[in-house]
């Protein structure tokens, strides 16, 4: 019911949505981890994405095998404004907000509860600039 929501706020904005999975030979990734704790992580960030996402922007979706052995890195990024790069070390602090004038959108929580959650998993996550422009978003996720 929560990606439903977000398909509308993405056409009310028109945002184009890119994808790149990485996929075995049936067609398919497989990840280990709790489904509805991992939903959480992906719909909080990218509710995010389409909030700081300009009209007729884009939201880009990648998988693809991190460094590590045994793990896949989920990367979500867009072309709206980004983070700047100072508050990178606190975007994922309970309360914290980035842009401190938007007051009245968000309580602060997502991006805490994405970290809480991975870190539940025994995975990180991180923040950093897209090469379209916005903010990218990675996380990481145990595989079979």
């Amino acid at each position: 019911e929560d990606i439903i929501g977000l398909e509308s706020l993405l056409a009310d904005k028109k945002l184009d949505v890119q994808t790149d999975f990485l996929a075995d030979e049936q067609g398919r990734l497989l990840a280990i981890g709790d489904r509805e704790a991992i939903s959480r992580v992906v719909y909080n960030i990218t509710s995010n994405a389409i909030r700081f996402t300009p009209a007729d922007g884009i939201i880009a979706f990648t998988t693809r095998r991190s460094g590590r052995a045994k793990e896949i890195e989920v990367i979500i990024e867009d072309n709206g404004p980004g983070i700047p790069e100072q508050e990178y070390p606190y975007v994922f602090d309970r309360f914290y907000k980035v842009d401190k004038s938007r007051t009245a959108k968000g309580s602060g929580l997502g991006l805490y509860i994405c970290r809480t959650i991975l870190a539940a998993h025994g995975q990180r996550i991180s923040v950093g600039r897209s090469d379209l422009g916005g903010a990218r978003f990675t996380f990481t996720l145990a595989v079979p």
